[in-house]
């Protein structure tokens, strides 16, 4: 059973987390990597920025959903380009770079071109099976070692689903899974990941991968496993959902946050990835 997981990136946002993200889905048994280069600049479609503030003109070139997000401005584009390099040959292999930028190498503003890009993956490599996760995305796994043996106990099954637990934001200080604070759990009916094989439907949103064959709106049939959150479980290091736009982040200010202030939040503590360190 081969497992990978693909991504979409701006490099400028990702790139210098991509090492410990590669390294640790790699010890969990994922065995190939599909990243989306999408290039440095986000271009989306407008209603995925609702809710974020405004950019200042020093700004310029700064994703709108994610304006308070760490750019790594320290570093030159042919800085952020040369540690890409350097992760690509030290994942050669199993690491595989598909050139995805607007007009360049598609015409789809975000969130489409993601779509696309899980749909282009699946074609490619129909004889794995694929999670669709972000580099502020990690896996957790409590009684298995690997995401082989955690599907080996569900035989016959076609689609994997995981609840994820929303951390504070990722820190360049420390390793990722050194940030322990959270604040907030969703269930398997609100914005999930899934491992499956394809084909699959025409993604219309990364959250709900359908077989072909089932309605991209279907969330629960048979050959579906809602894994247990004792079991396993993503953890998304996306931070406040008052520091980003975007319709979900508007969703999650008002089911979690519930008026309270950033200080309020993410205080509580999770130290279960430790050990993974």
């Amino acid at each position: 059973m081969k497992v990978g997981i693909t991504a979409i990136i701006i490099k400028r946002l990702e790139v210098p987390w991509l090492d410990e993200w590669i390294a640790h889905h790699l010890s969990l048994g994922f065995e190939k990597i599909v990243i989306y280069d999408n290039g440095n600049l986000a271009v989306d479609d407008g209603k995925w920025c609702v809710g974020a503030r405004k950019l200042k003109g020093e700004e310029e070139g700064k994703w709108i959903k994610k304006p308070d997000a760490e750019y790594f401005e320290e570093y030159s584009d042919d800085q952020i380009e040369q540690m890409f390099l350097k992760i690509q040959d030290k994942y050669q292999g199993v690491l595989e770079v598909i050139p995805w930028v607007y007009i360049k190498h598609h015409n789809y503003t975000y969130p489409t071109s993601q779509y696309r890009s899980i749909n282009d993956c699946f074609n490619k490599y129909p004889d794995y099976w694929w999670a669709s996760i972000d580099p502020d995305e990690y896996f957790i796994f409590f009684e298995d070692e690997t995401i082989q043996q955690l599907m080996a106990r569900y035989p016959g099954k076609e689609c994997f689903t995981f609840t994820q637990r929303v951390f504070d934001e990722r820190n360049k200080k420390k390793s990722v899974r050194e940030v322990l604070n959270w604040d907030f759990d969703q269930g398997h009916q609100f914005n999930p990941k899934r491992i499956l094989k394809g084909p699959i439907e025409k993604v219309k949103f990364s959250h709900w991968l359908t077989p072909k064959g089932r309605s991209p709106s279907c969330k629960i049939w048979s050959g579906n496993v809602n894994v247990p959150k004792n079991l396993a479980r993503y953890n998304h290091y996306r931070g406040n959902p008052l520091n980003a736009g975007g319709q979900i982040q508007m969703k999650y200010r008002k089911k979690y946050l519930k008026g309270r202030s950033k200080d309020e939040c993410f205080t509580k503590v999770d130290k279960t990835m430790e050990k993974y360190l």
